[in-house]
């Protein structure tokens, strides 16, 4: 069985977990490239209510800048304090030579919401097949964490300041995660940390 198929498979079983299902009756995979058969993809995401922070979310946001970028940033929730934004935007630019609008940046959980989401962990669950099917189709990329969405993603409890800057793999990806830029503008000791990691990205986008 390839991973495509075993990644179907998977959000499939985390759909019907999300409607409460316990056992599922078997059903057959289409030999199929196209996304009409497919759920919980960007088409889908404006009328999914399958936590309760859809009913409270200010927006759902799939994804921004380029799905055809060579890099994707992945950060726990869709958006960044204005803050945040400049020094990431900062840090692409300079070291990456890249603008926001050449990269592709996602998030764990799609509902924007405006308050802290005090369980994240329970919200990644229902969203985790929106990830999974943003991540299915081609190999040649590379993803880079921010904060803690390591550790969600590849259900660890590792410490980013021992696993930052290293290349693991991930589903066939080459994956590295980094400090979120709200972490930095809290601790700004550690930008040069973060500039030699983003150093190894560049390099690795090159081989691409």
């Amino acid at each position: 069985m390839t991973q495509v198929m075993k990644n179907k498979i998977l959000r499939n079983l985390y759909l019907q977990k999300s409607f409460g299902f316990r056992y599922i009756e078997p059903f057959v995979l289409k030999s199929s490239h196209t996304q009409q058969d497919h759920f919980m993809t960007k088409e889908t995401l404006q009328d999914c209510h399958l936590c309760d922070g859809s009913k409270s979310a200010k927006n759902k946001i799939f994804g921004v800048g380029d799905p055809n970028s060579k890099v994707i940033f992945i950060t726990t929730t869709p958006s960044m304090d204005q803050n945040s934004l400049e020094i990431f935007t900062k840090m692409i630019n300079n070291v990456l030579g890249l603008s926001l609008d050449e990269i592709y940046l996602t998030s764990l959980i799609k509902c924007d919401l405006s308050e802290k989401i005090p369980n994240i962990e329970s919200y990644y669950q229902t969203c985790k097949g929106y990830i999974l099917n943003q991540l299915i189709d081609d190999k040649k990329k590379l993803i880079v964490t921010l904060g803690d969405t390591y550790n969600y993603l590849l259900e660890t409890k590792n410490d980013l300041s021992i696993t930052r800057g290293t290349i693991t793999k991930w589903n066939n990806f080459d994956l590295i995660p980094i400090y979120h830029p709200s972490y930095l503008l809290r601790n700004p000791s550690l930008k040069k940390e973060t500039f030699d990691d983003l150093k190894k990205i560049k390099l690795l986008l090159e081989q691409l």
